[in-house]
């Protein structure tokens, strides 16, 4: 009897400590870009993560891109 009120307390209980998981897509759209001397960052959303992308100024900013070319800090130019 005892096993059987663990389990549930334990099966009860399971919902509420599982945090919800947040959607990270692979491919990345453009939200902006920023221009500062004679480079620009292009800033990209993946769902639960945003990174940024430095090209050089007359470099094209894809309209997307896959998360795992984005930088979180120090993006480096391509």
């Amino acid at each position: 009897m005892r096993i059987a009120l663990t389990l549930v307390a334990l099966a009860a209980s399971a919902p509420a400590l599982a945090q919800p998981a947040q959607p990270t897509h692979i491919f990345c759209h453009k939200t902006g870009e920023r221009v500062g001397g004679l480079t620009k960052t292009c800033y990209y959303d993946c769902g639960a993560r945003e990174g940024g992308l430095q090209k050089y100024v007359h470099d094209h900013c894809q309209d997307w891109t896959v998360r795992w070319r984005l930088a979180r800090r120090n993006p480096r130019l391509t």
